[in-house]
């Protein structure tokens, strides 16, 4: 009889530690099994064999599954100790909740490539070849501007992994964005090809899990971060494309920074990491320059456009809204053009909804969630505002509750009432929506297809849009509320506001065609407009990090953000109080605050937050490490809202 302690994968395990159970078998780390859990059965994961028999009557496994998660064990045990979080929840990542007692494993077909018929452009060829001398395991910055074909030297790079017997591992920051991805990659390659995200059943993600688990060949693995934990072997390279984007950091336990993630990856498989990006993170590019890590810089267009052509309107000088309160006459003389040369325009939306606030013009009676405090979203399609945190909804009013006027104001657009806007002004003209309210059921892949084959005159958008789409058709860009994300009380606002303008700018003027972008702001002088208008990242950078070595911010320092989440306000305070002045007394840490969370009522429930500084990560380990009960943690966090 052997003894064997495993990592239990299931999100309601909650213990750091694994368990022992018996098998008659021999079995090795890594290796997949099934364990009794109580009253269920789960999957598990083979820490290591104890050499001596537990005190108590231990459980025996009830079968192995086959497939072992190799180099993926020693990324699991890094991040149990490097990203705090149960241990049932981080290993739920790496392995399909359960399998079929008949698992039907398909043979993994050879990777086919047809090499891109096109020439690579000078800086291309430059950069694969610096890439190619670096000596793995090492990780590579790819700073290229919009439009110089970085998933070009994306397709090159998995080429040269496949033909050394290696596989490719390219990573996408949204579903959204994987349809393109797929297409590029299957025009090039054929074979053994798998796309992982949440979006697909768990009889589809575990079909995939088990192909790449059990794969002899190399394959090339496509998706959002939840791919980076597919049982890869013998991995090559490693690509994470549009790498500063927030979604590669994970909203939940645990609190996991993909980019961060993929670089031990890629030390464990001895690869390469390629982070690339148009607008690369300060504190990406700042730590990699730091450690003498390759940054390649990529500027030279793969189709020699014009540089567009970009108009400025101060949204203060109301003369230039004759035709519309929220959309000037430049953006709809642009949106004009742009149709009478039967080509693409996009209006970019940074926010979701009909409008932010519903409110008063008499008393200033607000409309508020009740249960969470912030302003209610009015949505027109069922006439009802929602919230977007707790989805809290009620019906509009038609008179205010307070004092019974009827002078109802809602402010700030978003995508739908532009919408209304362009249908009214524009009723002939096919005008498609994206953003995350759109119906559901909709195909990603048919949305993308409707943009690639100029079945949308416009296009009005969130993030989506801005995050690397390549739309051939696109001339013309209009951003009505260029600032708005200048607002938000986060120390990335600034770096936020830079990319998403440069990215949305990034979306126009491709295949030899001008383009034309018009931005609305409220400030036309505020430097991070212009750094971003012109194009200008190296100040925009130097600036940043002088800013943020002033105010001691990453990369000079590390983050841990606290949450205390109480039903009652005053517990909330209290509990966040008695905490921040314990920290207090360590003279390792920096505390700010205690104060009240951006969201300060969620659900019902109210949020207290503690900012902790320290020169040195293990420093915040160690808080989380004594943390009382009711508090969430979020350590290298992206934002501090």
């Amino acid at each position: 009889m052997r003894f064997y302690e495993v990592w239990i994968a299931s999100q309601k395990y909650h213990s750091a530690l694994p368990l022992t159970y018996t098998s008659e078998e021999k079995l090795l780390p890594g290796d997949i099994v099934e364990v009794p859990l109580k009253n269920t059965i789960v999957s598990a994961v083979i820490y290591r064999e104890q050499t001596t028999k537990p005190t108590f009557d231990a459980k025996p496994i009830v079968r192995c599954i086959g497939p072992n998660i190799g180099k993926n064990l020693e990324l699991l045990l890094w991040l149990l100790q490097y990203y705090p979080a149960p241990s049932g929840i981080i290993t739920s990542l790496f392995v399909p909740s359960s399998f079929p007692k008949k698992l039907d494993i398909h043979a993994t077909r050879d990777i086919r490539h047809n090499p891109p018929s096109s020439q690579l452009t000078q800086d291309q060829a430059r950069v694969l070849r610096s890439i190619k001398q670096c000596t793995p395991p090492t990780t590579i910055l790819l700073h290229g501007e919009t439009g110089t074909g970085k998933t070009r030297v994306y397709i090159e790079l998995a080429m040269q992994a496949i033909t050394t017997g290696k596989s490719a591992l390219i990573l996408t920051p949204e579903i959204g964005l994987t349809p393109q991805l797929q297409a590029m990659f299957a025009a090039t390659f054929s074979g053994s090809i798998y796309t992982i995200h949440s979006k697909l059943t768990p009889a589809q993600r575990r079909e995939q899990w088990l192909s790449i688990a059990s794969s002899t060949k190399p394959v090339i693995v496509l998706g959002p971060r939840s791919a980076l934990f597919a049982p890869i072997k013998k991995l090559g390279i490693i690509v994470l494309d549009e790498a500063h984007d927030q979604s590669y950091k994970q909203d939940q336990a645990p609190y996991y920074l993909a980019t961060r993630v993929a670089t031990k990856l890629a030390l464990l498989h001895r690869s390469i990491c390629v982070l690339g990006s148009a607008t690369p993170l300060v504190s990406d590019y700042y730590r990699l320059s730091q450690h003498k890590m390759p940054v390649l810089r990529m500027k030279q267009k793969v189709h020699s456009t014009p540089a567009p052509q970009i108009t400025v309107v101060d949204a203060r000088v109301k003369k230039q809204f004759t035709k519309s309160h929220i959309l000037s006459d430049q953006l709809l003389e642009g949106l004009q053009a742009t149709i009478n040369k039967k080509q693409q325009a996009l209006v970019f939306i940074n926010r979701r909804g009909t409008a932010r606030f519903v409110s008063c013009e008499k008393c200033a009676w607000e409309a508020r969630c009740p249960n969470c405090d912030v302003p209610l979203t009015y949505h027109k399609d069922d006439h009802v505002l929602r919230c977007h945190i707790c989805n809290h909804r009620d019906s509009a009013p038609s008179v205010c509750p307070r004092c019974d006027s009827t002078n109802l104001l809602f402010k700030t657009a978003g995508s739908k009432a532009v919408i209304d806007e362009l249908h009214r002004l524009f009723p002939e003209v096919r005008i498609e929506r994206f953003d995350s309210d759109n119906k559901k059921g909709e195909s990603l892949t048919q949305q993308y297809a409707s943009l690639q084959n100029g079945d949308i005159d416009i296009m009005v958008g969130t993030q989506m849009l801005a995050k690397g789409l390549d739309i051939p058709g696109l001339t013309f860009v209009g951003i009505p509320f260029a600032d708005s994300s200048l607002q938000l009380p986060d120390f990335t606002a600034d770096e936020q506001t830079f990319q998403l303008i440069t990215q949305v700018i990034g979306r126009t003027g491709r295949r030899n065609k001008q383009g034309h972008i018009v931005i609305q702001t409220y400030n036309p002088d505020n430097v991070v407009l212009k750094a971003a208008l012109g194009k200008d990242w190296d100040s925009f950078y130097t600036q940043q990090l002088t800013e943020r070595h002033q105010f001691n911010l990453p990369p000079f320092t590390y983050l841990l953000k606290l949450k205390c989440i109480k039903k009652k306000a005053q517990t909330a305070e209290q509990a966040a109080k008695l905490l921040a002045a314990k920290l207090s007394r360590d003279g390792s840490l920096q505390i700010l605050g205690p104060s009240p969370a951006f969201y300060s009522k969620v659900a019902g429930a109210y949020q207290w937050q503690i900012i902790v500084k320290a020169a040195k990560r293990h420093d915040l380990l160690r808080v989380i490490d004594t943390l009382p009960t009711g508090w969430r943690y979020d350590i290298d966090p992206t934002n501090l809202m």
